[in-house]
């Protein structure tokens, strides 16, 4: 079995967020994946992923990425003009779906909103985790008045596909790439790299034309990780997540993701989940995190 690794800001929870995606990407691709933290070494925290196939499972995930579009997802029987890229699902994550936000109730998206698949190379990715009806959070970042098949992820792919045919894409450390999160431009929100709050820079950075950087691996790995996990968000904006120091399949990383005890060696952490305005509505913005119970 080959080993991999990459370096994690484990107090970072996009970054964190982004291993589970590597993981969860790679075993859709190609199967066979399990993957764990290693903190041996405190300064040097990596992720690990192992996998029966000889290819480099962090460089397969991102060449994947540099060459996919995005396709959006309705369900069979949807009764509204769909977009005209749009591939109808027979797996559709949510229970209803309406065009427009006016009078919409919990278990309904709007289209806007619609889930996504990633297809390359005959290679699909299905992903959507804020459009999921199901009793879980649905850890939903971006403003309502943003898309994520649009405005979020084609800049993404943009961003991975340019560093990856420049060569400019550090393979060792790639949550190192980043790019200019601008007025106006969208993101998931989850590298808190870039979280702010008009209290934190004393001004609005959307009415100065200031910009914060992101990772775009961060912001799309970390939505794809969020896929079929999430971590524990409570009344107060507080949110929890672990990570777990044991090669394991994704089955068994998902729920330690949300801090679940599965028997593995795991390391809790919380942050405050920030919510911000701007004139294209309300985002939600994940920040750096502190270890619990260390």
């Amino acid at each position: 079995m080959s080993k991999y690794s990459i370096p994690v800001d484990i107090f970072n929870p996009g970054q964190v967020f982004a291993c589970l995606g590597f993981m969860e990407a790679a075993d859709v691709l190609f199967g066979d994946i399990e993957g764990g933290f290693d903190w041996t070494k405190e300064s040097d925290v990596r992720f690990v992923l192992c996998t029966a196939s000889d290819k480099n499972p962090f460089e397969e995930v991102l060449g994947f990425l540099a060459n996919a579009k995005v396709i959006p997802l309705v369900p069979k029987g949807y009764d509204e003009s769909p977009p005209s890229s749009a591939l109808f699902s027979e797996t559709f994550p949510a229970s209803k779906v309406v065009k427009k936000a006016d009078g919409e109730k919990k278990g309904q998206i709007t289209e806007a909103g619609l889930p996504c698949r990633l297809e390359s190379n005959n290679q699909t990715l299905d992903f959507g985790h804020w459009a999921d009806s199901s009793s879980r959070d649905d850890f939903k970042q971006f403003a309502g008045k943003q898309s994520a098949y649009r405005t979020i992820i084609p800049p993404l792919l943009c961003e991975i596909k340019r560093s990856w045919n420049n060569k400019k894409l550090h393979l060792d450390k790639p949550f190192n790439e980043m790019m200019p999160i601008k007025k106006g431009k969208a993101s998931f929100m989850l590298d808190a790299r870039a979280a702010w709050t008009p209290r934190d820079l004393g001004f609005s950075r959307d009415k100065q034309g200031y910009s914060l950087m992101a990772s775009p691996i961060v912001e799309l790995l970390g939505a794809i990780g969020l896929n079929h996990a999430r971590p524990l968000v409570s009344k107060d904006k507080n949110v929890q997540y672990g990570i777990w120091g044991a090669i394991v399949p994704p089955n068994l990383a998902r729920p330690v993701l949300g801090g679940v005890d599965v028997g593995l060696p795991q390391r809790l952490f919380s942050f405050i989940r920030n919510t911000t305005g701007t004139e294209k509505g309300e985002y939600k913005q994940v920040t750096f995190s502190r270890e619990v119970n260390k």
